[in-house]
């Protein structure tokens, strides 16, 4: 059986409130890195390990 790590989606809610706050488009992000940013409001809500790891790498491309 594998397992694949996860990590509550609703603490990626304060990175989407950081983000904003430096005048970036949060919901854009996310959506770039293949996160459902609504799942941060859902208490139950799980995202992958890996998934999280695209939204810390993640660049600003200008």
């Amino acid at each position: 059986m594998t397992t694949r790590s996860t990590t509550l989606a609703t603490w990626a809610g304060a990175i989407a409130s950081a983000l904003e706050h430096r005048g970036l488009d949060s919901q854009a992000i996310f959506a770039r890195v293949g996160l459902d940013i609504a799942q941060t409001q859902d208490p139950d809500a799980r995202y992958l390990v890996t998934d999280m790891t695209n939204l810390w790498h993640f660049r600003k491309v200008v």
